[in-house]
């Protein structure tokens, strides 16, 4: 079973959903019950998504990989991102990349309400990635699409172009 915490966006507050290997078991508003395990669920809109070919010997070189690949793309300072480096099995591999500032505030403001997240996963990595094409879907609320090389939040007006 897995607990699923969305961190606040905007307006909103946290949202919450547990899952059995298929299917939503239960979800509301607010902090989920119970005090088991909670992967948080980093805002589409907050997080930019790379991907790139990178090593596989250890964590580190692959983080250290992907801050190059991030420095060549991102207008902010380096020294002012989190970069993060998923794993899906394949040659190229998902880069998160979210403000530090906003990764501190979130892991702050997550252990003030006595949680202390396995891992920070961005919404559209939440979707299963499409053999060709993109995937739209409604996760918790808020509308998220997932291509083979990319992840956003949908615009109505911009997703289309």
């Amino acid at each position: 079973m897995t607990m699923l915490l969305f961190l606040p966006a905007g307006e909103t507050g946290y949202r919450w959903m547990r899952l059995d290997e298929s299917r939503v078991l239960a979800d509301g508003d607010g902090l989920p019950p119970g005090d088991g395990p909670v992967v948080a669920v980093a805002p589409a809109e907050d997080v930019t998504l790379h991907w790139a070919e990178l090593p596989t010997r250890s964590p580190a070189q692959a983080v250290a990989a992907a801050r190059l690949v991030v420095a060549e793309a991102s207008a902010a300072p380096l020294a002012e991102l989190h970069v993060a480096v998923g794993d899906e099995g394949n040659s190229d591999r998902p880069i998160g990349v979210v403000a530090a500032a906003v990764m501190r505030d979130w892991l702050a403001m997550l252990a003030a309400d006595g949680i202390d997240p396995v891992a920070v996963v961005p919404a559209p990595m939440l979707l299963p990635r499409p053999d060709e094409g993109y995937a739209r879907a409604d996760v918790a609320g808020v509308a998220v699409v997932r291509g083979t090389l990319s992840g956003f939040a949908d615009d109505p007006l911009l997703t289309p172009l």
